[in-house]
């Protein structure tokens, strides 16, 4: 009798050897939020990392920019975005071209673009043509914070749009007014070279009307 209850006792913990689907259930949502949280931080690595490529390639531009329209001594070259890119202002790894090998678009490392303009109209202080908009298109929500902020220091104004169902160019209307359209007036992170609000970058930057942003960064010449 003993041997048999052994036996079958034996057997029974045979079967029990595997997982059961409610212990393969529990392992697989744990693995689950585990993939889900190793990619939120590798986006979010992504995303700052893009944010100072962009900054460091913007500072880089309006050095360049500063340079060649002095030695040229004409500041209309700053309204004319893909003529300053033929003259070696931009990264030449940012550089759209043709299948004719034309320039079209400056990238951005977000796979937005780049666009300047001087300001055409009295805007924040700065009197008509002695500032600039350099425009960077396309920024996810997720990067936006990095770039307002980074662009703190450069900035006399910031402002954040949702992205238009078009790129910019140099004759977007965009331009043509003091001050970038469907900007939310409550919501500027910086203007008149005030301090940076940071609750405004939330807003700005967080807003559902987009998922991705148009930040237009004002600077002086």
């Amino acid at each position: 009798m003993q041997a048999i209850f052994q036996k079958k006792s034996s057997c029974f913990r045979a079967h029990q050897t595997g997982l059961t689907l409610v212990e393969l259930a529990i392992a697989l949502a744990i693995s689950a939020v585990v993939v889900m949280s190793a990619l939120v931080g590798i986006r979010k690595l992504i995303d700052g990392n893009n944010a100072q490529l962009a900054l460091t390639q913007m500072g880089s531009a309006l050095a360049n920019m500063s340079k060649t329209a002095q030695s040229l001594n004409d500041y209309t070259i700053y309204d004319d975005t893909l003529g300053m890119a033929k003259m070696g202002v931009f990264d030449s790894g940012a550089l759209v071209k043709s299948n004719t090998n034309a320039i079209t678009q400056i990238r951005n490392p977000f796979g937005g673009f780049v666009w300047t303009r001087r300001n055409n109209a009295l805007i924040d202080t700065l009197a008509t043509n002695s500032g600039l908009w350099y425009v960077i298109t396309g920024v996810p929500n997720s990067a936006c914070t990095d770039v307002v902020t980074g662009a703190n220091n450069t900035a006399i104004s910031i402002y954040v749009t949702s992205t238009g169902t078009s790129p910019l160019s140099d004759t977007t209307s965009q331009f043509l007014g003091s001050t970038p359209t469907n900007v939310d007036s409550s919501a500027i992170p910086k203007q008149s070279g005030s301090v940076m609000k940071p609750d405004n970058i939330q807003k700005s930057c967080g807003a559902t009307a987009s998922s991705v942003k148009d930040i237009y960064i004002l600077t002086t010449i």
